[in-house]
């Protein structure tokens, strides 16, 4: 084949992507509005579309395309056999649910849809989500044969089928809960942020983070960690954010004196960070408020203190070495105010419609429709916010290809889910981290924390919080914590995954950019953003960083917020070695020694030592600013 002709072919493959991204942005925003449709035929139409889409897209980036092609035709014909056969028996199906003596069709099916649901996820994400898959199924048959605790009820391969396929439709399995989440809100909120995109309004995001970071020494870092926390609030993309900001605000750190793994760090700090920032985090204040029943403007309340502990952490560090390195503030581009306030309103009057039709009851996927064409609506008032016909088809294109590969993995998470129902597993995980952890709290909250890191890395921000509230979420509520608390923990360590090695996906791309050693890149970003790691554990211990505050002890409550923000700094001060001026090795001992204590006395509300801990955090500090005078 000549270049003319895979030229050619590429064209023609994306033109049909367009139109069938297209024909199901179409179908989605219609859905909310369409009364004739069962639940589980929607999810179905979803679904088909979605595995069409990634399959197709897979030919895009083969290296092989031949092969590709066949694969994916064969693919699609099987996809569109088996969602014909379910669309039309839909309702007879629905009636005998769950019932183990259904026909051998179904069966059929129920394999051709795990294993097409599977082969998606494995070209959209990597082998990592559906080898836990293949595991909780394995278990899920063989478990009958696991003596002790892990015993697990006798099941055969065709009922197994049955219940991950059509024949549970409607209760678990790939047709659950978690494919509807897809269908109902992910997918439009990936077309919501990608039009906000093409229509300029992350251009906004760019003159504030200039505006924020221009005067301090870290100002650079500071304008890479405003910009990319912003725009991966919205996003939901680490990997996305990380490529999309970092292009530009890497180099600009390089550039005012920041080593390259510093830069990949810091970039990869603020693009994960996006995904626990109110009021959008990522997508996932609204699963969250989905799946829990806390509502969406209680969410972002409770993550509130939890975020800006996070970021302060990450700004710290960036303040801390570039007076460390003694980097200069260097000439850099005017902020254009003209642009922050041309492009702001797309940013902030559809968040603002959101928030006030959440807060008068609509639907979730009906609020997100509205405020998608509300966005377009706005952006083709001025001729330098109006985007062409083109970039309109390409960001549609865009956001659908990214929510159908999410989809893909929602169907996945559900076979998850419909193992974990029938061998009652939720209820053995308890008793496995107890037995491990001899019941204390702080061990089964590293158990979970480990857990929901090697569970989420890899994945996307949705995914990965799905993935990981399955398995860790229902073990801390076992032990006492609250609901609120047990799933932003879970969530924070999920996220953190992306920056944690062996695998941090969002490091090795930050790695790539800042042309820096991977290794490197990643355990640098995990000092950029220990206060991710401390957090957590801050606000399971102290419950007033998540609003739920000691009743009656106002007092203790401020100082316990205080504390928490105090402790922040000065281990940051201790990873960095620098305060107001370079510490010493004894400086950074009492430094240390007041994060220990500090994290300790907070977990058991001592009123006294956390004063006389924040008095030597003053004390050096005065120490370390008549330092700084006297250089």
């Amino acid at each position: 084949m000549g270049k003319s002709d895979k030229a050619a072919g590429h064209y023609s493959l994306g033109v049909a992507l367009s139109i069938i991204a297209t024909a199901m942005v179409l179908y989605q925003v219609a859905a909310p509005f369409h009364v004739y449709m069962s639940p589980n035929q929607h999810q179905l139409v979803h679904l088909t579309f979605a595995l069409v889409l990634v399959f197709m897209d897979w030919i895009r980036r083969a290296k092989v395309r031949w092969t590709a092609v066949t694969l994916t035709s064969l693919y699609i014909v099987l996809l569109l056999f088996s969602a014909v056969y379910t669309y039309t028996h839909v309702y007879w199906l629905e009636y005998y649910a769950g019932n183990p003596d259904l026909p051998l069709i179904t069966v059929v099916i129920g394999v051709l849809l795990v294993f097409l649901s599977l082969e998606a996820t494995r070209q959209a994400f990597g082998s990592a989500i559906p080898m836990v898959v293949l595991l909780f199924m394995a278990y899920a048959y063989w478990g009958n044969s696991i003596p002790g605790l892990f015993h697990g009820p006798p099941v055969s391969l065709n009922r197994l089928f049955l219940r991950l396929g059509i024949g549970n439709i409607g209760l678990n399995g790939i047709f659950g809960p978690i494919l509807g989440l897809s269908a109902d809100i992910i997918f439009l909120f990936f077309i919501y942020s990608s039009l906000l995109q093409v229509t300029g309004g992350t251009r906004f995001f760019i003159q504030v983070g200039r505006f924020v970071g221009k005067k301090l020494a870290g100002g650079p870092a500071l304008t890479a960690i405003v910009t990319s926390a912003l725009l991966g609030m919205v996003t939901g993309s680490v990997s996305g954010n990380i490529t999309l900001t970092g292009s530009f605000t890497i180099p600009l750190m390089k550039k005012h004196g920041y080593q390259p793994h510093q830069a990949g760090a810091i970039e990869a700090m603020a693009s994960t960070g996006g995904q626990i920032m109110p009021p959008v985090m990522g997508l996932v204040a609204f699963l969250m408020a989905a799946i829990t029943g806390i509502p969406y403007i209680q969410i972002c309340l409770m993550a509130a203190i939890p975020a800006a502990l996070y970021f302060l952490s990450g700004g710290l560090y960036a303040q801390f070495q570039a007076l460390k390195s003694k980097t200069r503030i260097l000439e850099e581009p005017k902020i254009d105010f003209r642009e922050m306030f041309l492009f702001g309103p797309l940013f902030v009057l559809p968040l603002l419609l959101l928030v006030v039709l959440l807060t008068i009851g609509f639907s979730l996927n009906y609020i997100i429709v509205v405020t998608t064409a509300f966005l377009v609506a706005l952006s083709l008032i001025r001729k330098e916010t109006r985007p062409s016909l083109k970039q309109l088809i390409d960001g549609i294109t865009k956001g659908a290809l990214s929510g159908a590969a999410v989809a893909a993995s929602c169907a996945a998470l559900g076979i998850i889910l419909g193992c974990i129902s029938f061998t009652v597993f939720i209820s053995k995980i308890p008793m496995i981290i107890m037995s491990i952890s001899g019941g204390h709290l702080i061990a089964v909250l590293l158990l979970a924390a480990a857990s929901a890191i090697i569970l989420g890395m890899g994945a996307s921000t949705s995914v990965a919080y799905l993935l990981v509230v399955l398995v860790s979420a229902p073990v801390l509520l076992r032990l006492g914590v609250t609901t609120a608390q047990a799933h932003l923990f879970v969530l924070y360590y999920a996220v953190l995954g992306f920056l944690t090695p062996p695998v941090a996906v969002g490091s090795l791309i930050a790695s790539r950019l800042a042309g820096a050693p991977f290794l490197k890149t990643g355990m640098e970003a995990t000092k950029v953003a220990l206060g991710g790691f401390i957090i957590p554990f801050l606000f399971i211990f102290c419950p007033v960083l998540v609003l739920q505050p000691i009743h009656g002890d106002l007092a203790l409550n401020v100082l316990k917020v205080a504390a928490a923000f105090v402790l922040v700094i000065v281990a940051q001060i201790v990873v960095c070695g620098q305060y107001f001026v370079t510490t010493g090795l004894g400086e950074r001992c009492i430094f240390g020694v007041i994060t220990l204590v500090l994290f300790v006395s907070l977990t058991l509300h001592n009123f006294s030592v956390i004063i006389g801990s924040i008095v030597g955090f003053i004390l050096m500090s005065v120490l370390q600013w008549k330092k700084k005078r006297g250089d």
